[in-house]
């Protein structure tokens, strides 16, 4: 989670449950799975088979999963069939419940149990033998529970696309699967998880090294670089320095959370404080909103601001405040500087 005294304005995490005094089940359920294999053949030809299995359902660690095979394998030094894997043991990094699954996570998805009452993954090492790693994350805006087919159907298209701006980067020769936890309304609700996770994985062969290096697609810039119709994930901001910010910017082609539409001048001032000068930013960038005639839509989006931290105030290259607008809803797709939202 991102230090607010360095990033004030990035949100709150939703990937990891907040601990409550609940009374401590004999163990904890394994999230409801979803199936469903979407191949994708050479000739173009697509052949969908669904399963839908049940599962049980509690609040801290409830999420849903969906699979489709998609893809091809760009980066792993090595194959190793699963013939010629003598199964020694491989040191085990860390022990996760689904739900705190990170990017560049890999592990071995060969026997996890997904109808268990409970299950864990150990994550290794991507240079150790493993079939599997997580290669895109998302946390969806605040707001009421959209629905568990609503967050499936997202989910699918923003794992998907993901995956396809992956391959176009890096190519391959092997095709792969790409399957994907959301959440479900308990711990939407509850634990405030609006995490969507995307896996791939290489059908049960064994690989040396990471599919794919996932932050290699974004640009990370100066917030203070940010230009009109820059496209990015406000979530993921990062600390520069003492108190200057980052943020990852991608193609608006591409989903994204947030859009920079305009910078405006910092107040000519001493640093107010961290609230006050929040306030300032979000104040001042929803007037040049209304100004620019962004105002007009369906009353989803929201505005939001990027201004520098106490070490960085009145500097000549941390002047400006950005402004950025982001759905109170959902993922956003294509521009609205330039009118080719989705």
């Amino acid at each position: 989670m991102s230090d607010p005294e360095l990033a004030p304005f990035a949100p709150p995490s939703g990937s990891s449950p907040i601990p409550v005094p609940v009374p401590v089940p004999v163990s904890v359920p394994v999230p409801e799975r979803r199936g469903g294999y979407l191949w994708a053949l050479i000739a173009g030809a697509i052949i969908l088979t669904t399963v839908i299995v049940g599962g049980v359902v509690w609040s801290a660690w409830t999420l849903a999963q969906h699979v489709v095979a998609e893809g091809l394998l760009p980066l792993a030094d090595d194959v190793v069939s699963e013939d010629d894997e003598d199964d020694e043991d491989v040191p085990v990094l860390r022990t996760v419940y689904p739900v705190e699954l990170r990017v560049e996570d890999c592990f071995d998805s060969r026997g996890m149990d997904f109808d268990a009452e409970s299950y864990t993954i150990d994550i290794v090492a991507c240079a150790n033998p493993h079939t599997s790693d997580v290669y895109a994350d998302v946390t969806l805006p605040e707001g009421e529970f959209p629905g568990d087919r609503a967050l499936d159907l997202l989910a699918e298209d923003y794992c998907t696309e993901e995956l396809d701006a992956l391959e176009a980067y890096y190519g391959g020769d092997m095709e792969v699967s790409a399957w994907w936890y959301w959440p479900l309304e308990e711990s939407w609700t509850f634990d405030a998880d609006r995490v969507i996770t995307c896996v791939a994985e290489t059908d049960y062969e064994f690989i040396e090294g990471p599919l794919y290096y996932p932050g290699i697609l974004d640009e990370m810039t100066s917030y203070a670089a940010l230009r009109p119709g820059d496209c990015f994930d406000s979530d993921e901001q990062e600390p520069s320095g003492a108190s200057a910010v980052l943020v990852p910017v991608r193609p608006c082609e591409r989903f994204h959370l947030s859009e920079a539409f305009a910078q405006v001048p910092l107040p000519s001032e001493e640093f107010p404080g961290d609230a006050r000068k929040e306030l300032l930013g979000d104040e001042a960038c929803r007037a040049e909103y209304e100004r620019l005639g962004l105002g007009a839509g369906d009353g989803t989006l929201v505005v939001g601001s990027i201004s520098p931290g106490r070490d960085q105030w009145g500097r000549s290259s941390f002047d400006v405040v950005a402004c950025y607008v982001e759905s109170s809803e959902t993922l956003l797709q294509g521009s609205i500087v330039d009118g080719s939202q989705v």
